[in-house]
């Protein structure tokens, strides 16, 4: 617990704002460490919890903005504004010095990371289709490609898709469903791609993963073992990172780009496939994106996980 939370006998409301459920986990990370950080700032000032100023506040959402970009510093001043304005309905502020100061604005008006055409998108998946004699993994070559179509084909994000178990993989009549299980226990049923369908159904195959396991569905590798034994731990967002990465070295393809650079880092690769009479899918999936998103301290290009 920070010395300023301390000094301000603080430490119980704090925790208490930090446990509300409404918040998901990747949130309450990320409110934890721009608290923190906004609290190590109020120290070098020095400026105690209870004498913040709306002056205050404004110096050091200045002070961000010098190392930061413009969404980093709103999700900071966010954080720091619901925190502040908690402590203030628990009379341990008489006042949010924050609630009047604004942050930012994001002036963002598309994407700036180039994207993966249709031909670097065919190269990807069908290298995953061509026989290998290097590569010692066979089971993470049909997790990775099984994990990327779910991505592409049915338009999910990194962050719902490593969330998946096995058991929200259904199969019926022919066709197959995944359910996401969103915030708030909240619950959607998304029809499968057929070719998803069928690289799922081959991944749970080769990994031998009971289909009413509550396992993750996409699982990390035991590092450093040729066999490609699975651990029983769900894939983080840096490790499908690292994955791309790894599968695009090997097959030849240029890597992709990052942006954003500050708190968190935007790995985007739009991967556009095949023309429908060719693959079979739909025009409007021709724009799907694979939205990567890992910390912002670089990671050191290794094994697929």
């Amino acid at each position: 617990m920070p010395a300023l939370i301390r000094a301000a006998g603080a430490e119980r409301q704090t925790i208490d704002f930090f446990a509300q459920p409404t918040r998901g986990s990747d949130t309450r990370d990320s409110y934890v460490r721009a608290v923190c950080r906004f609290c190590e700032w109020c120290q070098t000032v020095p400026v105690a919890l209870c004498e913040l100023q709306p002056a205050n506040v404004l110096a050091y959402f200045e002070h961000l903005q010098e190392s930061l970009s413009a969404a980093t510093v709103r999700v900071h001043a966010s954080a720091v504004r619901q925190w502040l304005e908690y402590l203030a309905s628990r009379e341990v502020l008489q006042a949010n010095p924050a609630r009047d100061v604004k942050a930012p604005r994001r002036l963002d008006i598309e994407a700036r990371t180039a994207v993966m055409g249709p031909e670097l998108t065919r190269r990807f998946f069908a290298s995953f289709e061509a026989a290998r004699p290097g590569d010692s993994n066979p089971l993470l070559l049909l997790r990775d490609r099984a994990l990327c179509s779910v991505v592409v084909c049915d338009s999910l994000r990194i962050g719902s898709v490593i969330r998946l178990a096995v058991r929200d993989f259904e199969e019926n009549g022919g066709r197959a469903f995944l359910i996401l299980r969103e915030r708030g226990h909240r619950q959607s049923r998304v029809t499968c791609h057929h070719h998803s369908h069928l690289y799922i159904r081959d991944y749970i195959r080769a990994a031998r993963l009971d289909p009413c396991s509550h396992a993750p569905l996409f699982q990390s590798a035991f590092p450093g073992r040729s066999s490609g034994s699975l651990s029983g731990k769900p894939l983080t967002p840096s490790g499908v990172g690292n994955m791309l990465r790894q599968r695009c070295a090997d097959f030849g393809l240029p890597a992709p780009g990052f942006q954003l650079p500050g708190y968190t880092a935007s790995a985007v690769a739009a991967f556009e496939p095949q023309e429908e009479e060719q693959a079979g899918l739909t025009a409007t999936a021709a724009q799907r994106a694979l939205v990567l998103v890992e910390e912002s301290t670089p990671t050191a290009l290794g094994s697929p996980d």
